[in-house]
């Protein structure tokens, strides 16, 4: 269960940082701290909530995302997995070495929608299955490495 939490927490907090990061807004640091909104230079650290976010460990937050005409993923320990379905409460996964890459159901907390994901737990390779509401199913070779 905390694994689940854990996952959620940083998908959270990469899509966060992901939103953060569109461009387009026309808005630069000089910009933010004129209209009174505060910016942080890139590289430095953020820190919130005893988390603590650098450039280095950001991309470390973000899944692994898997789509259904994918065969192979690699990842490393401690990775997420984020597998693209089209109806993620209906969608059901599994794997087949659970030590390996434990498997989280699609689901809905606050009115948004999760696909399924994954967590790379240790070196290895697992075989997990998404299968689809209409029966239709993929199966992907993860690859976990240490």
């Amino acid at each position: 269960m905390r694994r689940i939490v854990a996952l959620a927490a940083a998908t959270a907090l990469a899509a966060t940082f992901v939103a953060g990061c569109s461009s387009g807004s026309g808005t630069d640091s000089a910009d933010q701290a004129a209209a009174g909104g505060e910016s942080t230079p890139v590289g430095d650290t953020v820190e919130g909530d005893g988390i603590e976010i650098t450039d280095e460990n950001l991309a470390m937050l973000a899944p692994i995302v898997v789509v259904p005409d994918q065969t192979e993923a690699l990842a490393n320990v401690g990775d997420g997995l984020e597998f693209m379905v089209d109806d993620p409460l209906a969608a059901t996964i599994e794997s087949d070495n659970p030590a390996v890459v434990e498997v989280i159901p699609g689901r809905e907390e606050g009115g948004i929608e999760y696909n399924p994901g994954g967590m790379a737990l240790s070196a290895g390779t697992a075989n997990v299955t998404v299968t689809n509401a209409d029966g239709t199913s993929f199966v992907v070779v993860v690859t976990i490495e240490g």
